[in-house]
């Protein structure tokens, strides 16, 4: 399993973990039913951690690629250019670069 499949299951089951928990509390709903006050609680507390979830997703998404932006510009201002490469391929080989 590559990481790609990784970050789809782990995104996957936390969407189908809480739909679990909502049918398992739904059930016991049935069983003994819950105050309305009960069912805020639950739902404000699933609010809160989705919003928790996504503000640390973001935060980490953002200094990854804000990481990797100031790596890229490092990268292009040290970088040595050849004038003579205007960007064609004969047999397999840039033309403006040496043998």
């Amino acid at each position: 399993m590559n990481r790609f499949d990784t970050h789809r299951f782990l995104s996957l089951a936390w969407s189908l973990g809480w739909i679990v928990v909502f049918f398992a509390l739904l059930a016991i709903n049935l069983i003994r039913v819950q105050s309305d006050a009960w069912w805020l609680r639950y739902f404000r507390t699933w609010f809160f951690v989705q919003l928790a979830v996504g503000f640390v997703a973001t935060f980490w998404i953002a200094t990854g690629g804000i990481r990797d932006m100031i790596g890229l510009f490092r990268t292009l201002t040290t970088l040595r250019r050849n004038d003579a490469d205007d960007g064609r391929v004969v047999n397999h080989h840039n033309v403006g670069e040496p043998d």
